[in-house]
């Protein structure tokens, strides 16, 4: 893009707010545009079926824990930039700008929620263009739900 070899990319954020805001990039759409109820997952917890069902106190730990994650992001922006340039700086070098973490959250909605009819819906357009294998593919059991409240001694939900 710096070079002026690429003429668009299709990124997630924040790399799309900075193509935007620090190369002159040019947004076409937003992709929550193009979904119902602006709503796609990007990003899932996966784990093994295993694992789980050996570990059920645990994995509801680790659910509970999540969750309050989820809203702590949502609650305290300001202290999610932070975190997240923190962890640029330590993996890549450098931080990004204050404002391009900003618009970059400001984009995004962080859910627990696995939103999925956006899975299904990815994995049908992924097999239409051949990506998914000569023999399509099968999403039963892609997810698991996870009823805490049957876990003994557990108090959590």
């Amino acid at each position: 893009f710096v070079k002026g070899e690429i003429d668009g990319a299709w990124v997630a954020e924040p790399w799309a707010t900075i193509l935007e805001t620090e190369l002159n990039g040019q947004r076409l759409f937003f992709e929550e545009e193009l979904w119902p109820n602006q709503e796609f997952a990007s990003v899932l917890l996966i784990a093994n079926v295993n694992f789980i069902e050996k570990n059920p106190i645990l994995f509801s730990n680790y659910l509970d824990s999540h969750h309050q994650t989820v809203d702590w992001i949502n609650q305290n922006p300001v202290e999610t930039r932070d975190v997240f340039n923190t962890f640029l700086k330590s993996h890549l070098g450098q931080p990004l700008s204050d404002d391009v973490v900003d618009i970059a959250l400001s984009n995004l909605v962080i859910t627990a929620d696995p939103i999925p009819e956006s899975i299904h819906s990815f994995a049908e357009k992924a097999d239409s263009l051949g990506y998914l294998g000569r023999n399509g593919y099968d999403l039963s059991g892609i997810f698991y739900y996870f009823d805490t409240n049957s876990i003994e001694g557990d108090n959590t939900t």
